[in-house]
């Protein structure tokens, strides 16, 4: 896409307040500052409004050469060839193939057994209720003061 280039060349004290606005909105300060801006319908029209204000120029875009970069093809070392044969001993045999892969156990689940047969099973404690130890107090008070009336 094409590019402008908008300089402003005249003053914008006499102007109304919209093209004040329009010349800020460019990006414009002062005089024979500029800006460059993409060509658009939206550029253009800000343009038309304040032509009397600024000088405009169509910048021409180079497109950048690309400069194509052979790759030459790196040497992959291959490894060095064992010398010495490897020597299978024996076939593993079907059942100590099982017994060589095993599911792990979990740890928590291994060591509650342990724990249940070492440690002896208790009764669970009942909880005291305060107001039972009251209800108590207050009959044996009364039954101290029943014993004392029949003396």
């Amino acid at each position: 896409m094409s590019k402008v280039k908008i300089t402003l060349v005249r003053s914008t004290n006499s102007c109304l307040r919209k093209q004040k606005a329009t010349v800020e909105a460019l990006g414009l300060r002062k005089i024979r500052h500029f800006v460059i801006h993409e060509d658009n319908a939206c550029i253009q029209g800000m343009i038309f409004r304040v032509r009397h204000l600024v000088a405009v120029e169509n910048i021409v875009e180079e497109e950048p050469v690309k400069k194509v970069v052979k790759k030459t093809p790196q040497k992959v070392e291959e490894p060095a060839a064992a010398e010495e044969p490897i020597v299978v001993d024996a076939p593993v045999e079907a059942a100590e193939a099982p017994a060589a892969v095993k599911k792990p156990v979990r740890k928590a689940a291994a060591k509650a057994p342990a724990q249940q047969e070492a440690q002896p099973e208790e009764e669970p404690k009942k909880p005291v209720k305060k107001t039972a130890k009251k209800a108590e107090v207050k009959e044996e008070s009364m039954d101290d003061n029943a014993g004392k009336a029949e003396e």
